[in-house]
Formats: structure tokens, C-alpha cells, sequence
């Protein structure tokens, strides 16, 4: 019986020696992930680590949210910028030489802008300027100007 219980002192003895080494090891491992170093250097600890990280992602955040906010902005200012050319040469006169007559249509995205008509003669030259809302003139247009005005909004970008 002595023997028994002396077996079962030594087995717990080395059962003990076993879970203390165990213990001493993950205290290792704990302090290297969750501890601050020791030596009085930089933190290079898992807690410090992912809190930097955090503020960068935030930092990132709050720019992307700076970057929509301008890019929403650009985008309706495009909107109303002068986006579609259309420029149509030609000789209103058989008796002048070239194509020194122009019309020249400007729109912006929602085909609204304006129509610059050039008439070239011996005389002089004539120029004449009609809005354009929405594609459409409310102003009597010749052939060389609507086709000027689909020539521009026919421009896809």
C-alpha cells in the first residue's frame, strides 16, 4: 500500500512539474502578444499594434468620406460644364470661295447651351447666337446649325 501511495505522490509530483512548465509557457506566449516590452523600448505589443491600426483605418475612413464628398461635387459641376462640340463649315454663297461660314453648337450633359452661327459674305461677316435647352432652340434654326446641334449631341463620352 506504501508503494501505491508513493506512486501516486510521485506521479502528482510530476503531474505538477508538467502543468507548472505549461503555465510558465503560456505566460510566455501571453506576455509576448498582450504585454508591454519590458525593456523600456517602442510598444510592439498585439493591444498597441491593432489600436494603430484602428487609427489609420479611421484616418482612411475620414478621407474616403472627404474624397466622396468632392467627387459628388465635381459631378454636378460636370453636369452643367460644356462637354458636347459640334462644328459644321460651310459656303452659304456660290459666288465666294470656301467654306469660311461656321456653326458651332456647345452643350453641356443635359444639351442645353448655345449655337454660334457665322455667315461669311463680301460684304462683312454676320454673327448670330441662339440658346439650346434641352437639345431644341426656341428660335427658327437653318440646316447647317441643327446639323451642327446633332453633330454635337451625338458626342458620347
Amino acid at each position: 500500500m506504501e508503494r501505491i501511495v508513493l506512486t501516486i505522490a510521485i506521479l502528482s509530483l510530476a503531474l505538477s512539474a508538467f502543468a507548472i512548465k505549461q503555465l510558465h509557457d503560456l505566460r510566455t506566449v501571453y506576455n509576448k502578444i498582450f504585454a508591454y516590452n519590458k525593456s523600456g523600448g517602442e510598444k510592439t505589443d498585439l493591444r498597441h499594434q491593432l489600436e494603430q491600426y484602428s487609427s489609420e483605418v479611421q484616418k482612411c475612413l475620414d478621407q474616403l468620406d472627404q474624397l466622396a464628398g468632392y467627387t459628388a461635387k465635381l459631378h454636378k459641376q460636370i453636369q452643367t460644364s460644356s462637354q458636347k462640340i459640334g462644328l459644321i463649315r460651310f459656303n452659304p454663297f456660290k459666288d465666294t470661295g470656301g467654306d469660311q461660314s461656321f456653326c458651332l453648337t456647345i452643350l453641356d450633359a443635359h444639351n442645353t447651351g448655345y449655337c454660334l452661327s457665322s455667315i461669311h459674305t463680301r460684304s462683312g461677316t454676320r454673327v448670330y447666337c441662339k440658346e439650346i435647352q434641352k437639345g431644341k432652340s426656341l428660335h427658327h434654326l437653318s440646316e447647317e446649325e441643327q446639323a451642327s446641334i446633332t453633330k454635337a449631341i451625338s458626342v458620347k463620352y
